[in-house]
């Protein structure tokens, strides 16, 4: 459990890293966004679409070059 939200074995392990540094990110990104929004927990899902293709400034690149440091 991390804050309020329950977690399960797979969220758990993605949070503690042992699918790598850029899971263990985007787990802790989810995490930090549904604390903000209060959720007890998360919900599985089986696809999700993101639309990034966006620019809007430097802190894409930013963004991007953390990701792969």
């Amino acid at each position: 459990m991390t804050g309020r939200i329950l977690l399960d074995a797979r969220e758990d392990s993605l949070l503690a890293g042992a699918e790598g540094p850029a899971m263990q990110l985007a787990m802790r990104t989810l995490l930090h966004a549904a604390d903000i929004m209060g959720a007890k927990q998360l919900v599985p899902i089986g696809f999700a679409h993101l639309d990034a293709c966006f620019y809007t400034g430097q802190s894409h690149v930013d963004f991007a070059q953390y990701l792969l440091t």
